[in-house]
């Protein structure tokens, strides 16, 4: 049996140009301040509330079940708005902790006003709020909360992190919270920004956006944002009809409060400035009673919102067989064409878009009166819009010819009712994210339509980038290559941020979709690399064969790009609902990521004749840790890799199991550092530090673009002599001297 060798990797920080494998020297903190610090920033009469300045991370989550529910659950739900949401603090702990950091968007400190939460369960025994340059620094001041109820008075003092340390006394959750800060620059750049300069009118006024999904809906913020995605796409129609809207569908006649009224109010205002439509829809047929009263109910709620700003309005059929006795046939398509023409008539002829209960040609055929109440839609004013999903629901491939019946029976071009990025069935269990480029869809759809609206995804931050692929292709279908839409979607969404490096921002985008590479016709999403890559090495191990040292490199440097996923999104300039929407996401493919690298170590190991038994227990407990997690990812792709590696019969083939010293913990925004792999015709890849450098084969250059708490994964491997691979986390606290204490 072959004993593993001491490191012989002689890797560490050092400063560039220098030859040492130390950590650099920092440079001295008061020198910095007075040479290169700006000047302290002056305070402004109001608070600004910096919400959508500050990335979240917290100790945990309380499960809910088997887990928590990003969107129910998640730290990220303080700033939600919405009051049945909540951070639900995990009560297995004696301490947690939620952590508040400005700089990656902001860049430096703020002086912070004040600080306030709802709570919702046991007050907690004690709260602490300590206040940092950067997270992971040193303590700039620690108060006691001493009231929790009552807002804490912060006294202006600076800070670019703000850690909360709770010690719960119960169930315990935080429904909102706010921070506020006084900095004159940040209310002039808030409150000054002059509106983005409208677009010239859209080249598709009637294709765009339908919310129509199940599960909760969108927030105003996210729908303002989609305004402007679709604007910046030529895209001319938004749709509201989200299901699980209460005032929607199942309350249908209900009016809506004020404070919500004047919301949408807003919404149809921004839409009307940047040359949109806004619809408004309404789910009445669940229980309409074809009569008086309900139909003046209809229509005063259909005029208010008309009355709001709304540019038309839908009546939406679609789904109520699960909900109503009334079968489905002519004579109930006739009623619907009776509601729907009178309707357009008493409120003086505006655009109404009209969704059928017979929306597929599959449920044409699956009720005996499918086929005579589509028929029965040709009854209906040549104006009014009949939306339409296709053969199917959801489809994978959709083409003129699909369509052929549908406009014959009807009588008029339909406009498509678009299910390819709908993930809201089965979200309630599994979660998945379908961010494939748009597919499937040949160059003769459009001509064959009145337009494409698409019913996108529950997260609707993440929308926006599936959004962009279509909005890409549709400028001249079939035009761009998958990759290409990929990355136009991807850079279109950083120049939406305004991030100060929308090359890295965009890349890291392009590689977040790749990783959830799916649609609804195709689900699970896939991470096509690491499975091609996974694949290669299983291929190898069933024939007997050692898998090839740089084509395990390949895999360990994919796998630890996507194991410090969430670390590089954190201080990337992507914006803050787009990253509290893949947080949950990411930590499932980090563990998926760890599974992987545990099972090459443990394939390493026996390669050289050892005992692999430690690193495939570390695996085994990975795998278990993902299995807790809701999201999906190509969930087969680390298990059969694993498992390939347990057949795997350990034999000394001359192999080694790389085990690289940890790199020093402690660097400065700013000073580049370097890792070295000191072996010669050693490679080194260091994955998750955003701009990292190749120098040469064993070297790889980083400078911090800003202080804070960095975790990445470095990757070495060697093919002769003694060919080998290994892995080591780097966790990185970078000091900042202009912010730091």
């Amino acid at each position: 049996m072959r004993r593993l060798l001491v490191p012989w990797i002689a890797l560490g920080l050092i400063a560039c140009g220098e030859g040492s494998s130390t950590a650099p020297d920092l440079p001295d903190a008061g020198e910095v301040r007075e040479s290169t610090c700006p000047p302290a920033p002056s305070l402004g009469e109001d608070p600004v509330d910096l919400a959508p300045w500050f990335r979240i991370r917290a100790s945990g989550t309380r499960p809910r079940g088997l887990w928590p529910y990003e969107s129910e659950d998640g730290p990220a739900t303080i700033r939600d708005g919405r009051p049945d949401t909540s951070w639900k603090v995990p009560d297995d702990a004696e301490e947690s902790w939620l952590e508040l950091d400005l700089v990656p968007l902001l860049g430096r400190a703020l002086p912070l006003a004040s600080i306030a939460w709802q709570l919702d369960g046991a007050p907690p025994e004690r709260v602490d709020v300590i206040g940092q340059g950067t997270c992971g620094g040193p303590e700039a001041f620690r108060l006691s909360w001493e009231n929790p109820s009552m807002p804490l008075d912060l006294g202006n003092r600076p800070a670019g992190c703000l850690r909360i340390v709770l010690r719960p006394s119960g169930p315990l959750a935080v429904v909102s919270l706010s921070l506020s800060s006084r900095d004159a620059d940040l209310a002039a750049r808030t409150l000054d920004d002059p509106p983005p300069t409208p677009p010239t009118p859209p080249r598709c006024r009637d294709s765009g956006v339908i919310e129509g999904f199940y599960g909760i809906p969108w927030s105003f913020r996210e729908r303002h944002d989609m305004l402007q995605a679709m604007a910046s796409l030529g895209l001319g129609t938004y749709l509201y009809a989200p299901k699980n809207d209460p005032l929607h569908r199942s309350r249908w006649r209900e009016p809506y409060p004020d404070d919500e009224r004047a919301r949408f109010h807003l919404l149809a205002q921004e839409a009307r400035r940047l040359g949109l439509r806004f619809l408004f829809g309404l789910s009445p047929f669940i229980d309409y009673r074809d009569d008086k009263t309900d139909y003046q109910i209809l229509l005063e709620k259909c005029r208010a919102f008309l009355e709001d700003g709304a540019d038309g309005i839908a009546i939406l059929a679609d789904d109520i067989e699960f909900e109503t006795s009334v079968p489905v046939d002519g004579a109930m398509g006739a009623m619907h064409v009776a509601v729907v023409h009178r309707l357009r008539q008493d409120l003086g002829l505006p655009p109404v878009w009209f969704v059928p209960t017979v929306y597929s040609d599959r449920r044409s055929v699956d009720w005996p009166g499918g086929r005579a109440y589509l028929q029965s839609l040709r009854d209906l004013d040549p104006e009014v819009v009949v939306l339409w999903t296709g053969p199917n629901t959801g489809n994978a491939t959709l083409s003129a010819a699909d369509l052929q019946a549908v406009t014959e029976a009807i009588g008029r071009k339909p406009l498509i009712w678009d299910n390819f990025y709908a993930n809201d069935g089965g979200d309630g269990f599994f979660g998945r994210l379908f961010l494939a480029p748009y597919q499937g869809r040949t160059p003769d759809l459009p001509g064959a339509t009145v337009g494409i609206a698409q019913n996108l995804s529950i997260q609707g931050a993440l929308s926006r980038l599936a959004l962009r692929t279509f909005g890409e292709w549709i400028r001249d279908p079939g035009a761009l290559s998958l990759p290409e839409l990929r990355r136009q979607a991807a850079a279109g969404e950083a120049e939406q941020a305004r991030s100060r490096d929308p090359d890295e921002d965009a890349d890291l985008l392009a590689g977040v979709m790749e990783v959830f590479d799916g649609f609804s016709s195709v689900d699970p999403p896939r991470d096509r690399a690491i499975e091609a890559l996974a694949a290669a090495v299983v291929e190898s191990l069933a024939m007997d064969q050692a898998p090839a040292p740089a084509a395990v490199g390949d895999l360990l440097e994919a796998l630890a790009w996507r194991a410090s996923l969430a670390s590089r999104l954190h201080h990337s300039g992507v914006q803050v609902d787009l990253a509290d929407e893949l947080a949950f996401p990411l930590e499932k493919v980090r563990l998926e990521a760890r599974i992987g690298r545990w099972a090459m170590g443990a394939l390493a190991k026996r390669l050289g004749g050892d005992d692999a038994s430690d690193l495939l227990a570390r695996a085994d407990d990975e795998a278990l840790e993902s299995a807790q997690r809701r999201y999906l990812v190509s969930p087969d792709a680390m298990a059969s890799l694993l498992e390939a590696v347990r057949r795997f019969p350990a034999q000394d083939l001359g192999y080694r199991w790389l085990t690289p010293s940890p790199p020093a913990t402690t660097c400065m925004a700013g000073v580049p550092l370097e890792f070295e792999a000191g072996a010669e015709g050693t490679h080194l890849r260091v994955a998750g530090l955003p701009g990292t450098v190749q120098v040469d084969l064993g070297r790889v250059r980083w400078t911090p673009p800003h202080g804070g708490h960095y975790e990445g994964v470095g990757v070495v491997w060697r093919e002769a002599p003694d060919p080998g691979w290994g892995f080591f986390d780097v966790v990185l606290d970078c000091r900042d001297p202009c912010q730091d204490p």
